[in-house]
């Protein structure tokens, strides 16, 4: 069996927030070292924080927990008032269980303790930031398909109660609907073949077609389906396994 893995690495752009300049300088230079795609912006303060944030997209955010000001957890309150869900990473000093368990609770997605072994504690970060990644990326793919099933449940309910020459305009609509979101249906329904232990059903795109039939009533075209697909194989988002597709793990990116 021949597999075709796309090999491109997407850049991972990390907020990194710590008043301290040499925790800072360590986490960058190790975490940048050990995963080639990581990049790193340090700020050494919260408020920094969320100036760069205005500014700058970022992938993920790792903060301090202990800072003047304004601590880890005011930081992630303040980030989730504003309606964003970028993942959140809050490391937290030996013995502070309180801590973390606030943090969790207020939206963080990962705490760490700060002890034990330097190069155990990074391989550990760089393993969360991965995690989040990936779980925000299905989480929104999911969402972004929910979203699309009930806009075209809604269409077809007007379609149903509207006038016989307002008909056409309805079917239109919701085929544009379809085609413009062609790709985030592609990826939720992928994801959707997710197994409980995370092992990715794959799909052909006959599959696919198939399957929006089933859900929508609209036959996307081959062409128009086939061009999504090798965006995102492109963008290196989805693997094909000899024409069957999957979601790629985030490690292989």
């Amino acid at each position: 069996m021949i597999i075709q893995i796309m090999t491109k690495q997407n850049t991972v752009r990390i907020l990194h927030v710590d008043d301290n300049p040499r925790a800072i300088q360590i986490t960058r230079l190790y975490l940048e070292d050990k995963n080639n795609n990581f990049k790193i912006t340090p700020v050494l303060s919260a408020k920094q924080a969320l100036e760069k944030r205005e500014t700058e997209n970022f992938d993920a955010v790792i903060s301090d927990y202990k800072m003047p000001d304004m601590d880890g957890i005011e930081l992630l309150e303040e980030l989730r008032k504003r309606e964003n869900r970028i993942p959140f990473i809050i490391l937290t000093g030996k013995g502070k269980e309180k801590e973390a368990i606030e943090a969790l609770n207020k939206g963080a997605d990962r705490y760490l303790k700060k002890e034990g072994k330097p190069t155990v504690l990074f391989d550990t970060l760089g393993r969360y930031i991965q995690e989040v990644i990936e779980e925000r990326r299905k989480k929104e793919a999911h969402n972004a398909l929910s979203k699309l099933l009930e806009e075209d449940k809604k269409l077809k309910s007007l379609e149903r109660n509207s006038k016989k020459q307002m008909l056409p305009r309805s079917r239109i609509d919701a085929s544009t609907l379809l085609n413009e979101h062609l790709d985030l249906i592609i990826l939720g329904m992928l994801t959707e073949q997710s197994r409980s232990d995370d092992a990715i059903k794959s799909m052909t795109e006959e599959d696919l077609i198939e399957e929006i039939h089933r859900k929508f009533g609209i036959r996307v075209g081959y062409k128009a389906l086939h061009t999504s697909v090798v965006k995102l194989k492109e963008e290196d988002i989805i693997t094909d396994i000899e024409g069957r597709m999957t979601i790629t793990p985030f490690y292989l990116r």
